[in-house]
């Protein structure tokens, strides 16, 4: 499949309108650093803060626009490792998992 290298696009009108608008979301509250930990508490440990991270992202390179709280939220993730680098200790014991998130530095 051939792709588009996101620093050839110039996005105008309603697209340029929706990437703004979905780049201004992922700055409200609950995206802030010191409330994403806490706001999916209920699913996949890591899920909530991996696709916010993920459309940070791909949002950045994609309008060229810097993630006001991606840093922070990056350099907040070894507060809520455990001592094997995983999220796992917000599973609760009898959900059974072979797949523990792993997030490493570097």
């Amino acid at each position: 499949m051939n792709t588009i290298n996101p620093k050839h696009l110039t996005m105008y009108d309603e697209l340029a309108m929706r990437a703004n608008l979905n780049f201004s979301r992922l700055e409200a509250e609950k995206y802030w650093p010191e409330t994403i930990f806490s706001m999916d508490l209920n699913s996949w440990p890591a899920d909530w803060e991996g696709r916010t991270m993920l459309a940070q992202t791909m949002l950045a390179q994609t309008t060229g626009r810097t993630p006001a709280f991606l840093g922070e939220i990056l350099a907040k993730i070894p507060e809520h490792l455990n001592e094997k680098a995983t999220w796992d200790q917000f599973i609760p014991k009898d959900i059974p998992t072979s797949r523990p998130c792993r997030v490493t530095a570097g």
